[in-house]
């Protein structure tokens, strides 16, 4: 690259391509040649930022941009481009993330790239089996799949996530999770854990007694599983937990 081009380079992100564009528009320099020299010998967030500034960035041309970012394992400016560059090639940028394996980034990308697939980055998480990720994924994601996240945040055994899971989670289900816990035997998170289960029951008491006054049994049909669960008598180790958290508030 020539010493000027790569001045104004270098001020292409202070003044958003300004002066790139002007010059490409007035044919002082040309664009099929700037972005061959750039793909050949700018780095990597300098490609970025040309894919977020320069007008005549096609969408083919920005495909060619990914495809060298890939290449050159620059994971944080192939994850960045989803969010900087406006109608990027989200298929291509998914694989990419998921390949690289990184959870923050699969989460992400998953809560705020539009057109993203859901069901892909969730196997992808799951996959990987960080259990702090598998509690946000279902937590945040539109459209994650609860049941298949609670298996897998149960898989981990992870008694602190499965704990949060179970109090943040929407529709999460609590009786399977409250087992998990159980079986890893953590006191401080069973405890947490009773604490919420036991304003969540008052709840779901509260709704059954209105359902039954008002005669609604659509109500009790839809919410079978969460009132049995009030009605459910825990395990035997359950119950030698709860003993063990009486015990040590003395």
């Amino acid at each position: 690259m020539t010493e000027y081009l790569n001045i104004l380079l270098d001020n292409i992100q202070k003044d958003e391509g300004k002066k790139i564009n002007y010059l490409i528009e007035s044919n002082i320099i040309y664009y099929q040649e700037v972005f061959n020299t750039l793909l050949k010998e700018a780095p990597s967030y300098t490609l970025l930022l040309f894919a977020k500034y320069i007008k005549k960035v096609s969408k083919e041309d920005k495909i060619v941009i990914v495809n060298e970012l890939i290449r050159r394992n620059s994971i944080v400016d192939v994850f960045n481009f989803a969010f900087e560059v406006d109608d990027p090639p989200v298929k291509l940028l998914e694989e990419a993330i998921v390949k690289s394996r990184l959870a923050h980034f699969i989460y992400v990308f998953a809560r705020d790239v539009k057109g993203a697939n859901i069901n892909i980055l969730e196997e992808a998480i799951i996959d990987i089996g960080n259990a702090e990720y598998i509690f946000r994924f279902a937590k945040d994601v539109k459209g994650a799949n609860i049941s298949n996240l609670t298996n897998a945040i149960i898989k981990s055994n992870n008694a602190k996530y499965i704990c949060l899971f179970a109090i943040y989670v929407p529709n999460a289900n609590i009786e399977l999770l409250e087992e998990a816990l159980v079986n890893i035997g953590d006191i401080n998170e069973y405890q947490s854990f009773l604490e919420y289960k036991k304003e969540l029951q008052d709840k779901y008491f509260d709704n059954l007694n209105n359902s039954i006054a008002n005669d609604n049994k659509i109500d009790i049909e839809e919410n079978r599983e969460k009132y049995t669960y009030l009605f459910k008598e825990p395990s035997a180790k359950a119950k030698l937990l709860v003993k063990k958290i009486t015990k040590r508030a003395y």
